[in-house]
């Protein structure tokens, strides 16, 4: 007795083998597979289904009966893979021959099978065309990637979350020395000096407060600049161009960027900026900086009840070496001198070159009167010593004048003053000596000025 699942599908279709027959011929057009049925011994296309003719493009009546490689897997007759090479195909790659010339990927499948005593093919294929474009498509970017990642100077990389390195191009090893596979290995806190980590750590919280505010851009870039390490144990400055890596999501679960060398631009911002605060030849402080220098030490004085010097240094018979040995020579002197003058004075002191051989000497507490003379005295000592220029022995000294902040005066002119008038004190009783303005005998008005 037929059960009553049997007696449904009995009901549904008949017993009528012709029934069964169109049941069949309805699924073979339906299914999106395509389905060719070819006689082995002719290779003959004896039935095709939709989804075939339309890959094809061309009708059902045009392809019956045709030979079977004039479309699907295009080869010389006499080498078909299943009958004349005795390949089994089983989800394999091939070709198919478009109307308009055209060819198409397939992954075909084909078996054989007896159809009313006739031997024949059953090959179905699907078309993989866009699947096989899409992996060229990324073989050609992941290509084209490799090639930049090899041939650029500056690094290519990727972070998780936790600033750990999760990829870094191998120009890296040209940049800074590493192999990838070194870097990889490196905490962040052996690839960034202590501020720039103190920087890079703060953009990586400001980042995930803006990505928690909902206001997310996704194409947004972060410029920030930082100071990496080298493998030699230098540092370079390196501009870095960050953007966010997202899941599927978009949510946030990295950071990538291009980390560019800068150090060029930076020595020239230095450069600039050393020109602006110090004196072009002897590299000393100029007046702009000596002025800065003075206000920071003049707060902590008043803070702490201390007291400042401040001296005034004209080169005695400076104008006689330029004009019998010339200017170049001169210029060697200033240079010899300052060395000379940078090395007696203390770190938490500044001397400036103010004038053609003038300088400036701001000394930071001085509570004891005999600190300050004592290096008075260490720079008249250091002239004793004859200058070699241009194989010429030169002779040189120096007339100096000190005020004493906050006694002689409050703001660095009014002590500037006053250390000159006591210098120039110096230079017209004889030269080679130091003066205190407080020592009496010093006025101030007409510059007592003498080479």
């Amino acid at each position: 007795m037929a059960t009553g699942r049997k007696r449904d599908v009995i009901k549904r279709y008949g017993k009528n083998p012709q029934d069964s027959e169109a049941v069949m011929a309805a699924m073979f057009n339906i299914v999106g597979t395509g389905i060719l049925l070819i006689d082995s011994d002719t290779q003959a296309i004896l039935e095709i289904n939709k989804t075939a003719a339309a890959v094809i493009g061309r009708g059902r009546e045009s392809v019956i009966g045709k030979v079977c490689h004039s479309f699907v897997c295009p080869a010389e007759a006499g080498k078909c893979p299943v009958k004349d090479l005795g390949q089994t195909l089983d989800n394999s790659e091939y070709k198919i021959i478009c109307a308009d010339g055209r060819q198409r990927d397939v992954l075909r499948t084909v078996a054989p099978l007896i159809i009313k005593g006739r031997p024949c093919y059953l090959e179905s294929f699907i078309d993989i065309t866009e699947r096989i474009q899409s992996e060229e498509a990324l073989r050609q970017s992941e290509s084209k990637f490799r090639f930049l990642a090899n041939n650029t100077h500056d690094i290519l990389w990727t972070l998780d979350l936790n600033l750990h390195t999760t990829y870094v191009s191998p120009s890296i090893k040209s940049a800074l020395g590493f192999t990838p596979d070194e870097r990889m290995k490196q905490d962040v806190t052996q690839q960034l000096t202590p501020e720039s980590l103190a920087l890079a750590q703060e953009m990586l919280v400001q980042e995930l407060e803006y990505e928690q505010s909902g206001q997310a851009d996704l194409n947004r870039v972060i410029i920030i600049e930082s100071e990496y390490y080298h493998k030699d144990g230098s540092t370079l400055w390196f501009e870095n161009s960050i953007t966010s890596i997202r899941d599927e999501q978009g949510i946030l679960t990295g950071l990538q960027g291009v980390s560019r060398n800068i150090m060029e631009r930076k020595q020239m911002e230095q450069k600039l900026k050393d020109m602006a605060t110090h004196d072009y030849l002897t590299g000393l402080p100029n007046r702009v900086l000596l002025e800065d220098r003075f206000t920071m030490a003049a707060a902590l004085a008043q803070r702490n009840k201390d007291r400042l010097a401040v001296m005034s240094l004209d080169l005695d018979k400076y104008k006689a070496i330029n004009d019998t040995l010339g200017h170049t020579a001169g210029d060697l002197v200033l240079k010899i001198v300052s060395k000379r003058l940078t090395n007696i004075i203390r770190a938490s002191d500044t001397i400036a070159r103010v004038g053609g051989d003038e300088f400036i000497l701001v000394m930071q507490e001085t509570n004891q009167m005999k600190d300050t003379t004592v290096i008075a005295q260490k720079i008249l000592d250091s002239f004793k010593e004859l200058l070699a220029i241009d194989g010429h022995d030169v002779d040189l000294s120096t007339s100096i004048g000190i005020a004493i902040y906050p006694e002689d005066g409050l703001d660095m002119e009014t002590l500037i003053r006053k250390s000159d008038a006591a210098m120039y004190y110096s230079k017209g009783h004889g030269r080679n000596q130091f003066k205190l303005f407080s020592d009496g005998d010093v006025s101030i008005g007409a510059d007592h000025k003498s080479d």
